[in-house]
This record gives structure tokens, sequence and C-alpha cells, in this order.
């Protein structure tokens, strides 16, 4: 699983999996889809600070 720090609306970005202020993107998503989901969180979503990729 790729984790990214995040705190926002958990409702707004079913289905993926957020647990303790995490967002979990299942592998199964290419690398190009995962990009494609952190910049609609922070471009779409207007979310303050930057998702960070720490696993």
């Amino acid at each position: 699983m790729k984790k990214f720090a995040l705190n926002c609306n958990i409702d707004k970005l079913k289905p993926f999996f957020i647990e303790e202020g995490y967002l979990y993107i299942k592998d199964l998503f290419s690398s190009e889809l995962i990009q494609r989901i952190r910049n609609k969180v922070l471009n779409e979503l207007y979310l303050p600070g930057e998702i960070q990729n720490i696993s």
C-alpha cells in the first residue's frame, strides 16, 4: 500500500482507505493514477499542505 499523510473529510475520498489521518491507495493502482489522485486531492478538494509519500 502507498501511504500518504492527509488531513481531510473522509467522505470526499471514497473509495480510498483512510485511517488515523492517512490516505491509503492500493498498489493495484498505477503510479500515474496515484499521481492523479494526489493532484485531485490537492487541486480539486483545496486541502491545505502537501501530500507526502511516506512509505
